[in-house]
């Protein structure tokens, strides 16, 4: 698809020979860009000593030597045939403008191009500026790297979306573009630019790497590193020994028990003081991500709120657990038991008190009734004087006349 010199130089032919006063073009010379990017380049002139116009065309134009062949690349006449889509006349003519926008870059795009100008078809101001090729453009493999956007904070369970661009926000579509990540096998997305996922305790410290490649299948790649961490700390506590029993964030141990205290994050660090039992010395120790403290022989004094503090990059986050000693239960007896021994004891007391009182009640009640009391046996036999009283041979009689 090219237009023959015959057509285009009646078209071009004022200015071929070179420069007239009043017409001048700014623009570099020499432009490089790598395949499968973009470039932009700035371009301004002046035509009749003006740079304000109206209805005016503007046209870049391929030359290829030795045949004096030239297509056109791009323009604002839409009625014209152009060779390529990837080129773009991004200035407006009206204003001086001949900014020229290059996206997709390919091998073939190589070669000299020079800009014409038509203020209206009736005008007499027409020119064409370096027809020899003033812009010499040159297409080189593909060597920088892909952009990806700044994750910012990474907390786990809430979603971010990070997006893989070439350099320069490049609008290529001949591009192609896929994700790896160092915890994930083989591709972890393909064929997108932009990928959302969930961050996990698993990704810190993780690396997440955009890969991007061409049309030619070269390929340039970017890393970053995931720095994870919890918005919140968690805290958790475990009896060894003796325990009791654990509810939310409480703990409650026999004396003399062992207890563990377990605090972890995502990331951050852990204060010098964190869990710390001031009074009784009790061991700690720690990784990056949990921080242990055991309590020994656990003690009444020891009873209170252990707290757990994590440097992050949101500040001081805290988390505690209430630590409760409890007597040994052998030592002690149920409450229910006590209080059933006593109310058992009482009642007792109240019986023996309420039989007693009646017996000695009926007791009195017989003496003045001139009965035996019930509590005699068999009634006693008269005295042994009634007896020989009642006899026929007075005893004491016989007694006396002896």
């Amino acid at each position: 698809m090219w237009i023959s010199v015959v057509v285009l130089l009646p078209l071009f032919w004022k200015g071929i020979t070179g420069q007239i006063p009043g017409y001048s073009i700014q623009v570099d010379s020499n432009v490089t860009v790598q395949e499968g990017l973009c470039v932009t380049i700035p371009c301004t002139f002046i035509a009749d000593n003006r740079s304000l116009f109206n209805n005016s065309t503007g046209y870049w134009i391929q030359r290829w030597d030795p045949f004096y062949r030239y297509y056109i690349a791009a323009t604002n006449d839409k009625s014209s045939d152009v060779k390529t889509t990837n080129f773009r006349l991004t200035g407006n003519p009206d204003n001086g403008d001949c900014t020229l926008t290059i996206t997709d870059a390919r091998k073939e795009d190589e070669g000299r191009y020079f800009y014409r100008f038509e203020e209206s078809k009736n005008s007499r101001v027409k020119y064409s500026y370096g027809y020899r090729g003033p812009i010499v453009i040159t297409v080189t493999d593909l060597t920088e790297e892909p952009i990806i956007s700044d994750p910012g904070t990474l907390i786990t369970g809430i979603d971010k979306t990070l997006t893989c661009s070439p350099p320069r926000n490049c609008p290529g579509t001949s591009l192609y573009f896929q994700w790896k990540k160092s915890n994930v096998a083989d591709v972890w997305k393909k064929n997108l630019s932009t990928v959302t996922f969930t961050p996990s305790r698993n990704d810190h410290l993780e690396n997440i790497t955009c890969e991007m490649t061409n049309a030619k299948g070269k390929m340039t790649r970017k890393t970053i590193l995931l720095d994870v961490y919890y918005s919140t700390v968690a805290i958790t506590g475990e009896v060894i020994e003796k325990g009791i029993n654990k509810s939310n964030n409480i703990i409650r141990a026999e004396e003399g028990s062992s207890v563990i205290i377990n605090c972890s994050a995502e990331s951050g660090l852990f204060l010098n003081d964190t869990g710390t039992d001031k009074k009784n010395k009790a061991s700690q120790h720690g990784t990056g991500k949990e921080l242990v403290l055991k309590l020994d022989n656990m003690a009444t004094e020891r009873t209170g709120v252990y707290t757990c503090s994590v440097m992050t990059k949101k500040g001081i986050k805290s988390k505690n657990i209430n630590a409760i000693a409890q007597p040994c239960a052998h030592a002690t007896m149920d409450f229910t038991i006590i209080i059933g021994i006593v109310i058992g004891n009482i009642g007792a007391l109240v019986l023996i008190f309420v039989g007693t009182y009646f017996f000695m009640k009926k007791k009195m009640e017989n003496r003045q009734l001139g009965k035996p009391s019930p509590d005699l046996g068999k009634e006693e036999p008269e005295s042994t004087y009634q007896e020989l009283k009642g006899q026929k041979n007075d005893v004491y009689q016989s007694f006396k006349m002896q």
